[in-house]
């Protein structure tokens, strides 16, 4: 692809601020540019394809909008970009006027990041404009679906909240294109729709799944709830104004999610996939487990392993165990054991625990990125007395994990209460399960049968599944190169080998049936939580994605195409979280991955290293005795440098962790955070928010998961517990989540903090400021609209104290009275939740790290000049940056199926401020040492912030004293293309802004950059070691960075 980023060159950007709103700042002026990248995707959760043209598709995102193509994906517009949400639940094309495009919003895969949405839009026009229509409160839309000969009826498959009840869910129908809507299908508060699908040949005939869930405010795995009596499967045989449960063949017991597809041919055949509270259950009159004890295997493998992207990183192998005697190392990541692919930690002990001692095994490993495969012998855990750690003592013969690759007949007569696929071919008057395949349905439960040969079902997961047999038995699908979660699948009706794959990856496309793939890596829809920026220059951005890493990547690149994914390259697995760079050496830099997991990387010589994260609490038991208690860490765990050492590190979990010698060892300095055991057990709660006051050593205040604050003002030896404080601000002074906490860099005893109320379904902004070590706080949220959502993290300038930047959920703010006014970030800034904040100090560059466009850049040098002082002057001139120009390189022709930002236009850039309308006019003027004029333009004289660029080229014909007043008309931007004489030597210039007899003057630098690229530039060869993720990537891309330098 071309470009997929946006930026905005103006030569004179003018913005006069909003009448009667004197405090006001229209911020069109400011310089924003995204920047990437797109290598690792993002998730992808509905598609839509033209089937007359299937070149044209819509894909519909968790958290970025919607992206369309027209050419089959060598380049994609991003569409619905400003509305009042970002992320997507279902989108749909109607098949008489493929213009069409129905979008429902609000994520509905229930996952601990889902975002909700708005209701139900509808474009006219293939997504050029979009009309909001209606059904704002039922926040997740599951599916749509158009009536296939009358388009003005739609059902909307509508979830409702995830994180509580409310009842505005169900199955939704309209008659009249969205003017009006009737909630057809019903349960209650805390049930709905998760399916809905017309019969193709008669769509009278209309089929309907419900589905009871809600997620807890602790961010588990699985949902809190997610069985119910609510759940169930129904038909309607009039269109949807009656209707009848599905129940013949069917569990009798609790459902939970449940999908469908209609065999497009011959819709007498559906196929469902079903979730069932006995998944994992021994159902009744099952056969006993085969002869000798499940779990009785031992592989000696420790206590700890970490999740990646590729599988379960080993960080521990005990001598002369299994493993070991196998030659398992540390750091090796286990992708499949026993036939079973491994996705994470977890997943390879449920593997080891229907294991049998003493039986050998195969098993595929990943090491400094190369494939490895070797036998294994377990060991006997009844010997070693190892419980599951190290390799299991509980059986498990009948998980909902078994894939369907084990004979149901191990479930017995009854094994169709455990769920798996289901098969009708009398249009649902009975069901046959026929699979037990069901892979983490909460989050996936998808699945399609082939519109022309029933016997290919396809069940995305974790894995891809794939059937030829009409769902007998199911093949992991070899989708080597493929990003693992698949959320989306569309096969071709006129051509059952064309398929188009979303996943947590990206787009995915195969003609001949998944035997091979086409990756589009063209989307920058990356969902970070941190991002953090080096102090090169030009300086680099490393930031977590969500199941993607982290990674790193140049705010410009000396090549001319601009920054490319293959300047970007991994730092560190599993789910990327925060990033930190040592500010004494930028080439050290640390990454996380989802629990606490940390480590730091050298990216020029590979060293890497990791923190350890401390032992065991002891905790007391009955009798006196005590026993080891695991601390608790969240998802996303807050850690942190040392502002005034950078060797000393802080993390936290249920407890803050101290280490003086960057993570070589660590204690405890903290009593528990948290107020009382919540949560399910992977999940309980713990910090969410650690900060350092850079006005003085030994000032920390924590923030947790279930709402509680507190400060230590002597590097942890006394702390204070000051929620009730908070608490007492927020509805029914209940707890909620601590998002953010940042000390003032200004005053000793202020503070900022972000409170998120989501989780507790509340989705208002919570915002506050303390200015006496939090005895009392106040409210800045009264500023921001409703429908600002959840407010994420907040960042006060170093240098103006009134400068506040605010994350929420829904966008960026800004405000220039300390939280009085808020105002938001205009176009071409997205609508998009916005997770964290870091200022590039020599730049003055703000980075944003969104969880569904990538890290973006804005400029924060205006905005920290207009102080209330400066607002109040006649004219004011900002000093501009100084200028680095970069030896411009080409690179090989790519065409355009690739992602590529271009680099900011080399130019000098002045920003103004006019309080009111001069009478004369306004001209901005470029001088060399000498005072020979380089540049002249009239400049707008409209009252507010305004910009003027000057693309580095002196004005025709000028020479040392001339002093002609002839604007030059060069195009900022452009490198130069433009009119204009030749290039501004390197060296020292003045800018003044003369308006009437008043003169402003600033100066700045041309700097021509000398570094060598091969020597100063990171280098991406010797990542992945120990960390890698999606494997076959990272080692192309690895290979093709390794080609061109």
């Amino acid at each position: 692809m071309a470009c997929v980023g946006l930026f905005v060159p103006f030569l004179l950007a003018s913005a006069a601020p909003a009448q009667g709103a004197a405090q006001n700042v229209d911020l069109k002026a400011l310089q924003m540019r995204p920047l990437g990248p797109a290598a690792m995707g993002g998730r992808i959760i509905d598609l839509a394809v033209d089937e007359n043209r299937p070149s044209t598709f819509y894909a519909a995102t968790a958290s970025a909008g919607i992206w369309k193509t027209v050419n089959n994906g060598t380049t994609f517009q991003p569409l619905f970009q400003n509305e009042k949400v970002a992320s997507l639940g279902a989108i749909a094309i109607a098949s008489t006027d493929s213009k069409q495009v129905w979008a429902g919003t609000g994520e509905s895969n229930n996952r601990n990041s889902s975002s909700w949405g708005s209701g139900v839009w509808f474009s006219k026009d293939g997504g050029k404009t979009w009309a909001f229509k209606g059904l704002a409160k039922t926040l997740h839309i599951a599916r749509i679906a158009v009536h296939p000969k009358n388009p003005d009826i739609v059902y909307v498959a509508a979830l409702g909240g995830l994180w509580g009840p409310n009842p505005e869910r169900g199955l939704y129908r309209t008659k009249d294109r969205g003017e009006t809507w009737e909630l057809v299908l019903k349960k209650d508060a805390r049930t709905g729709a998760t399916e809905v699908r017309i019969d193709p040949q008669n769509p009278d005939i209309v089929y309907c799944a419900l589905y009871e869930r809600q997620r807890d405010g602790f961010d588990g795995n699985h949902p809190i709830k997610r069985f119910g009596a609510g759940s169930g499967m129904y038909k309607s045989s009039d269109g949807g104004t009656t209707w009848k449960q599905m129940t013949k063949g069917l569990p009798t017991v609790h459902l939970g999610r449940i999908q469908m597809d209609i065999h497009r041919a011959d819709p007498r055949i559906i196929v469902a996939l079903i979730e069932s509270v006995d998944g994992g259950k021994r159902p009744q009159g099952a056969p006993a487990p085969e002869k000798g004890p499940a779990g009785s295997a031992v592989m000696g493998i420790g206590n700890e392993g970490e999740d990646t992207n590729a599988g379960a990183k080993l960080t521990q192998v005990t001598s002369n165990g299994a493993a070991d005697a196998a030659g398992v190392k540390k750091n090796d990541v286990v992708i499949e054991i026993a036939g079973e692919p491994v996705i994470g930690y977890e997943e390879l002990l449920d593997v080891l625990e229907d294991q049998r001692a003493n039986d050998t095994v195969k098993v595929k490993l990943l090491r400094d990125g190369k494939f490895v495969k070797l036998d294994l012998t377990f060991g006997d855990n009844r010997r070693s007395g190892r419980g599951r750690r190290g390799g299991g003592s509980r059986t498990h013969p009948y998980a909902d994990r078994i894939g369907g690759q084990r004979a149901n007949a191990r479930q017995g007569p009854n094994g169709f209460q455990t769920g798996g696929v289901f098969m009708t071919k009398d249009r649902g008057e009975s069901w046959e399960r026929i699979n037990s395949l069901n892979p983490r349905p909460y989050y996936f439960s998808q699945i399609r049968i082939d519109p022309i040969d029933p016997k290919h079902i396809h069940v995305p997961g974790i894995q891809y599944w794939i059937s030829k047999d009409g769902g007998k038995s199911f093949q992991q699908s070899p989708n080597r190169g493929v990003h693992v979660d698949h959320h989306a699948l569309w096969i071709n009706p006129k051509d059952g080998e064309h398929l188009i794959l979303g996943c947590d990856g990206g787009i995915n496309i195969t003609y001949d049936r998944c035997k091979n793939w086409e990756v589009l890596e063209n989307l920058d829809i990356g969902q970070c939580y941190h991002a953090v920026a080096d102090n090169r220059r030009p300086y680099w951005v490393y930031a977590g994605y969500q199941d993607n890493g982290s990674w790193g990547s140049p705010s410009r690149t000396p090549y001319s195409d601009g920054v490319m994914n293959i300047d970007a390259f991994k730092i560190g697995g599993g789910d990327g979280f925060v990033c930190r760079v040592d500010p004494n050496d930028s080439n050290v830099v640390f990454s996380e991955s989802q629990g606490g997991n940390i480590g730091w990387l050298n990216v020029m010589t590979g060293a890497r290293g990791r923190v350890q994260r401390g032992g065991n609490v002891a905790a007391t038991m009955q009798g006196g005795r005590t026993r080891s208690s695991r601390p608790a860490f969240n998802w996303d765990t807050p850690f942190l440098l040392s502002h005034w050492n950078s060797k000393t590190i802080y993390f936290a979990g249920d407890r803050v962790f101290r280490s003086v010698n960057r993570g070589r060892n660590t204690s405890i300095i903290s009593p528990k955070l948290t107020s009382e055991v919540k949560g399910t057990p992977s999940a309980k709660p713990s910090a969410t928010a650690l900060a350092e006051s850079k006005r003085q050593l030994g000032v920390l205040w924590v923030g947790t998961d279930d709402g509680n604050v507190w400060l230590t003002r002597d590097d942890g030896k006394n702390w204070a517990n000051l929620s009730k404080n908070v608490q007492e601000l927020l509805p029914n002074q209940r707890p909620l989540w601590v998002s953010h906490i940042h000390p003032s860099q200004h005053s000793t005893g202020r503070a900022f903090m972000t409170v998120d109320g989501h989780r507790s379904h509340d989705r208002d902004p919570y915002v506050f400021v303390t200015h006496n070590y939090g005895a009392k706080w106040e409210s800045l949220a009264e500023g921001l609209p409703q429908g600002a959502g959840s407010a994420h993290a907040i960042f006060e300038d170093p240098v103006n104290a009134d400068l506040l930047w605010l994350g929420t959920e829904m966008g960026l703010w800004v405000s220039l009275d300390r939280g009085k006014k808020w105002q938001r970030m205009p176009k071409p800034f997205p609508t998009v939740a916005c997770r964290d904040f870091d200022l590039q100090q020599r730049e003055q560059h703000m980075i944003v790290a969104t969880h569904g466009r990538s890290a973006w850049m804005v400029d924060a040098r205006p905005l920290r000049a207009l102080t209330k002082a400066n607002r109040g002057k006649k004219a004011y001139l900002v000093k501009p940056n100084d200028v680095l120009r970069l030896r411009k390189r080409s690179r090989s022709k790519q065409g355009h199926r690739h992602f590529s930002i271009p680099n900011p236009p080399e130019q000098a850039t002045f920003y103004y401020w006019l309080k009111g309308k001069p009478e004369a006019g306004a001209t901005v003027v470029v001088r060399d040492l000498l005072g020979t004029e380089m540049f002249s333009a009239k400049a707008a004289t409209t009252p507010g912030l305004h910009r003027v660029d000057w693309n580095l080229r002196k004005r025709r014909g000028a020479r040392s004293g001339a002093r002609s007043r002839t604007p030059a008309r060069g195009r900022a931007g452009r490198g130069g293309r433009g009119r204009g004489g030749a290039a501004a030597a390197a060296g020292s210039y003045s800018v003044t802004l003369e308006v009437g007899d008043t003169k402003l003057v600033q100066t700045f630098k041309i700097e021509d950059d000398k570094s060598v690229l091969d020597v100063s530039w990171p280098r991406p060869a010797v990542v992945g070691e120990g960390q890698p993720g999606n494997a076959a990537n990272d080692e192309a891309v690895i290979e093709q960075q390794r080609r061109i330098r």
